[in-house]
């Protein structure tokens, strides 16, 4: 087939050997769609382009096949050109607010020295620890134009997206599941300065880790591709320490693969350690089953689908295959799931645990495109924000409304009554203004602005007048950020870097000085309190998700609930507290949560709700 001809030619061209008359000849006459069909699935059509220079081939190739090679090197120094602007803006945001990032992937290898347009990306990608990846993915839309663009997931926050540039994708971590390898990005890295501000890059072994994890793990259905073998060649640098290396992969669930594309790449680069002969043969079984179907003319989706699974079954392994049939079930939707749904349901009617009764609240979702204000009352949910307003973080108080919205391209803070009419705008500053919170009497909001440089804790009228920055008693370029008011307005909670690690802090807003109240080694985020004041609730995202709950004076932390997905929001009224599950996937669903028993659903939806408060009147 022509497919299979255009992928031994490529294979033969990058690893620098005579392909065979007749073969070059199939894959010449081949049309120019399956050139580019075979180019995009196995991405590396720009080094193809450089090898068949190499090689004196490209005068024998016909024209449409040398215009698909020359139109990917062209793309890979246009995004090149775009990635070094991007990262340049990024370095200097990261330096201002204090923030420190690590550039992964192809943006690491630019920076690191790499030629421009030698590979192509599609995206920036960004590391950014846990506890800062929230607040630099709102300050990159805040300050340089970014816009939201698809689903979180669980290793990045969602796209970011602006015209003219490439897009951003914010990692907490490498992969979908916690690696050793996370902590240990950060500590051995290399800065890169740009334009006088720093920005780091793993350092050349820690390159290498990630570059074989996220061939093998967020690409695990694809294996082997000629794209991820070139990649770990052209890191496997004298630099890299290859006994790491080897006991790394050695002890990796993902050895096979990794000793594979070691040794697939030792062709390219003697450096990269050969522990399996046959590695060369395994790439070419996988990659000539997969194209042998998903190369057909079909349309595009249908031929990636088919790409991917005939990967899984050509590579054979049992629990690759487990996952994508797993994978599979949940894309097949036929009758029997619901039915089985409904007997299930019918069965333990009689041991269902009585509903909670929910005061009304009002809570954030991106089920109409952008995201919105919506209320649930009763069971029943209205959307509150027009269509295109993009609202976001409301905080309900003394019978008013305080909330973001992003419809005029920047963060400002908006006060509306409960039903959001009677909307006012009470921020227009072009740097970030956010996370607003209204205080019991309905008087002064807490907010975080970043008008002073860095994020940090700032008060004003509930008419958007007398704006000053709280002195919380640590040094103005630490950031703070998710302030919220005790029920008595006496207290107001916040969370701070100032130890290194975000942790709550409490302090009076006119007098005295912050005091610490967590201490939790992975951080503790978005506090909120009690319904009588009487606890600070808390996220804790060291190990399995939990909202933990602590009294104001301090003492011993208690679990308030935990689970598989990661949870957020926590908001409280007198007698039920609720939180999110799932946001950080854009997947949220909203839960009640207590001390003593399992978190029960209340909002379960395809769309991604978050951010719920209960309506003060």
């Amino acid at each position: 087939m022509h497919s299979l001809a255009v992928y031994d030619v490529l294979v033969d061209v990058l690893r620098g050997q005579p392909s065979r008359v007749r073969q070059r000849r199939i894959a010449f006459a081949a049309p120019a769609a399956t050139w580019e069909r075979v180019v995009a699935f196995e991405g590396c059509g720009e080094r193809a382009d450089r090898a068949f220079s190499r090689a004196g081939l490209r005068s024998q190739a016909p024209p449409p096949v040398r215009r698909v090679l020359r139109d990917a090197t062209s793309t890979a120094l246009r995004q090149a050109a775009l990635a070094e602007k991007g990262l340049s803006e990024v370095a200097a945001l990261a330096d201002l607010s204090g923030v420190r990032v690590l550039a992964l992937k192809g943006a690491a290898r630019l920076l690191g020295g790499e030629l421009a347009g030698t590979r192509s990306m599609s995206d920036i990608d960004l590391l950014v620890r846990a506890s800062d990846a929230a607040r630099f993915h709102a300050l990159l839309r805040a300050e340089l134009g970014y816009r939201e663009s698809g689903h979180a997931y669980a290793h990045h926050l969602p796209a970011l997206t602006r015209t003219g540039s490439l897009g951003i994708e914010i990692h907490r971590q490498l992969t979908d599941t916690v690696l050793e390898l996370d902590r240990e990005m950060f500590h051995d890295t290399r800065t890169v300065m740009l334009d006088g501000h720093r920005i780091d890059i793993p350092s050349a072994t820690n390159l290498v880790l990630h570059t074989l994890e996220h061939a093998t793990r967020l690409n695990w259905m694809v294996h082997y591709r000629l794209r991820d073998i070139l990649d770990v060649a052209s890191v496997f640098t004298p630099d890299v320490s290859a006994d790491a290396v080897r006991s790394y992969a050695r002890a990796s669930s993902k050895r096979l693969a990794f000793e594979t594309l070691l040794s697939a790449a030792h062709e390219f680069q003697a450096l990269s350690p050969k522990t399996r002969s046959a590695a060369w043969r395994t790439v070419r079984h996988v990659a000539r089953a997969r194209l042998s179907l998903a190369a057909m003319p079909r349309d595009r989706t249908t031929a990636n689908r088919v790409f991917r699974y005939v990967s899984v079954i050509a590579e054979g392994s049992p629990r690759t295959m487990m996952r994508a049939g797993v994978s599979l079930m949940r894309r097949v939707k036929t009758a029997v799931f619901p039915a089985i749904a409904l007997i299930i349901a019918a069965c333990s009617e009689a041991t269902r645990p009585r509903p909670l009764e929910i005061p009304a609240f009002v809570f954030v979702s991106d089920s109409n495109g952008r995201a919105g204000v919506y209320r649930f009352d009763q069971g029943s949910v209205a959307r509150l924000s027009d269509v295109d307003q993009d609202d976001d973080q409301p905080h309900s108080a003394a019978g008013r409304l305080v909330f973001v919205s992003r419809r005029d391209g920047n963060s400002e803070i908006y006060s509306a009554d409960l039903g959001l009419g009677d909307q006012q705008r009470l921020t227009s500053e072009a740097t970030f203004d956010g996370e607003p919170a209204l205080d019991p009497t309905g008087t002064t909001i807490a907010f975080v602005s970043s008008r002073s440089g860095t994020p940090r804790i700032w008060l004003m009228d509930v008419t958007g007048g007398n704006p000053r920055p709280l002195d919380t008693g640590s040094p103005t370029f630490t950031p703070e950020g998710s302030p919220t008011w005790s029920p008595s307005g006496s207290l107001l909670a916040f969370t701070s870097t100032r130890t290194n690690t975000s942790q709550v802090f409490l302090m009076h807003p006119t007098t005295g000085q912050a005091e610490q109240l967590s201490h939790e080694t992975g951080g503790a985020f978005t506090p909120a309190w009690s319904g009588d004041g009487g606890a600070v609730l808390y996220v804790s995202l060291l190990g399995e998700p939990r909202v933990m709950w602590i009294a104001p004076t301090g003492g011993q932390a208690t679990i308030v609930a935990s689970g598989d997905r990661v949870l957020s929001d926590p908001t409280c009224a007198a007698d039920v507290c609720l939180a999110v599950a799932g946001a950080d996937i854009g997947d949220g669903d909203i839960i009640a949560v207590s001390a003593g028993r399992a978190p029960q659903a209340v909002l379960e939806r395809t769309a991604n709700d978050r951010h719920p408060t209960f309506l003060v009147p």
